[in-house]
């Protein structure tokens, strides 16, 4: 028997597996940053530039639109963000824990008015290329969310805020005045197993070892390593009497990641998992 599915999943009671099996849940908000159709960028203000013109993985160095903000624009957006009305949480959901790399823009501002300027906001390793224009005091970047260029997500915007009063705020950013939302910000609640302790390397519940877990749930992340867990018991499930053969073992490459997947899983709690532990 098998368990998958992904950390969101939670069940009626508020309850995921996770605290059935006896074991302190692993739970934190990750949150969801809004995207931006291209043609409503205003491209007199933004521009593309990456970060010390460095290119990404299969970049050019020019990977990024940027939006910039003199200090008078900060302040003010600064002042929007923790005036802002924000989804109250459900009272299952009020003790869980941020994961501190994925934090909503709001509560960044919450901790400083000059965080977001040393974080996601930060000017450096910018130049603005449009004539008259002085050092940003701050910067808003946009990253290319399709193959097209015609989606653009906002790098580190992820919010709880109420989707009007996101769109009211965001359209105070420069070059965004007019922006035309694909998909606004949004939150959600992940729960994740304590593997090392409720699971051995097959992926079996140590005190049920004919049930196991597989997907998000088990602590990996992305789309491959979910895919690999539950490719791992699907290989290593003992064949049915009249089974005739075991199931092949997978291609070197694919091994090799699921190598690395798996030491993930079991080795140690990852570090996101180790700070919402922590924080508890």
């Amino acid at each position: 028997m098998g368990i998958c599915h992904g950390a969101a999943y939670v069940g009626a009671t508020g309850k995921s597996d996770c605290g059935r099996v006896r074991e302190t849940e692993l739970a934190f908000f990750d949150a969801i940053a809004p995207i931006v159709h291209r043609e409503s960028i205003d491209m007199d203000i933004a521009w593309f530039q990456s970060r010390y013109d460095k290119p990404g993985p299969g970049g050019t160095g020019s990977d990024y639109l940027n939006c910039p903000m003199d200090k008078a624009q900060y302040e003010a957006f600064v002042d929007a963000l923790l005036a802002a009305d924000t989804v109250e949480f459900h009272e299952w959901e009020a003790n869980t824990p941020y994961f501190d790399g994925c934090l909503p823009i709001e509560v960044m501002a919450a901790r400083g008015r000059e965080t977001l300027r040393h974080g996601p906001m930060k000017p450096v390793g910018l130049t603005n290329p449009h004539p008259g224009t002085e050092k940003p005091y701050a910067v808003v970047q946009l990253r290319q969310d399709n193959a097209l260029a015609t989606l653009w997500n906002m790098v580190g915007f992820q919010t709880k805020m109420r989707y009007g009063t996101q769109a009211d705020i965001f359209r105070m950013i420069p070059g965004l005045e007019n922006a035309e939302f694909a998909r606004l910000g949004g939150l959600h609640r992940n729960t994740y197993m304590n593997s090392p302790k409720l699971l051995d390397p097959q992926l079996r519940f140590t005190s049920q070892p004919n049930l196991r877990f597989a997907g998000q749930m088990t602590g990996v992340e992305g789309y491959v390593e979910s895919a690999a867990t539950g490719y791992w018991p699907a290989v290593t499930q003992p064949p049915k009497p009249q089974a005739s053969c075991w199931p092949r073992r997978p291609r070197r490459r694919h091994w090799a990641r699921w190598s690395i997947t798996s030491r993930s899983v079991m080795s140690a709690l990852t570090s996101r998992e180790r700070r919402a532990a922590s924080s508890r």
